[in-house]
């Protein structure tokens, strides 16, 4: 069995991180504040997996519309300097797996694996900083491909080492992306999707069912426990 994870909202936290960074750099450019509940709407879309996308469409879809539209580069290096600068709110994020829950997933399937909308460099460095980059075999970034991708791209499980070989692989997500993924991948792959949902906040009956409906996650889990059991108990084992 092969597990594949996502970062953001899956193996760390970024609720203080990335969607402060959203919230921060929007109000900035519409000199006023916004509820947060505005970035969970936009980032509950199809298409809004990429946090910088999501902030050029949020800023460009509440500027009057006697105000010229904002450019992707302004926006983009406007919120990594949020989130990178010196008081970076990359310092806020937490891990969602402790590093022996990691561990205990890696004992039990082998090295595990990551696609993830971060650049490579963000990645790396995120792992590193907790502590548990040596339990990931790879890290495949949509950003740092020489031709942009899209997260549904099953393009991007080509780049799992060695993925052909296993009979199940497992992919953990949190949005929807995540979830396309998979569903583009069935028939090539034999994959499942796990729905992460533990940052997702309170979420609507209705949002889920539609969740459920359009996109088939193959299982759903709200805690990193959840995660192991889930594993635990398709492997018949004792993870």
């Amino acid at each position: 069995m092969k597990l594949v994870f996502d970062i953001d909202g899956v193996l760390i936290d970024t609720r203080k991180s990335y969607r402060y960074a959203i919230k921060k750099t929007v109000q900035h450019f519409l000199e006023h504040t916004i509820p947060m509940k505005l970035i969970d709407e936009i980032k509950s879309l199809e298409g809004m997996n990429n946090d910088w996308v999501a902030t050029h469409a949020l800023i460009n879809r509440l500027l009057p519309p006697t105000i010229k539209p904002i450019t992707f580069t302004v926006i983009k290096d406007y919120f990594q300097s949020i989130y990178l600068g010196p008081k970076g709110l990359w310092k806020k994020e937490t891990l969602i797996f402790s590093r022996e829950q990691l561990e205990r997933l890696f004992k039990a399937t082998g090295p595990l694996s990551i696609i993830t909308g971060r650049t490579f460099e963000e990645a790396d460095f995120a792992l590193r900083h907790f502590g548990i980059r040596e339990l990931f075999d790879s890290i495949t970034s949509v950003e740092s491909q020489p031709e942009p991708m899209d997260k549904s791209d099953i393009r991007l499980l080509a780049l799992v080492p060695n993925i052909q070989v296993f009979e199940k692989i497992l992919y953990f997500g949190d949005n929807i992306s995540d979830l396309q993924l998979v569903q583009n991948a069935r028939s090539c792959y034999p994959i499942e999707s796990v729905w992460f949902t533990k940052t997702l906040g309170s979420m609507s009956v209705r949002y889920v069912q539609t969740i459920k409906q359009t996109y088939a996650p193959s299982y759903i889990v709200k805690t990193s426990q959840e995660a192991l059991n889930l594993v635990k108990n398709i492997k018949g084992d004792n993870t």
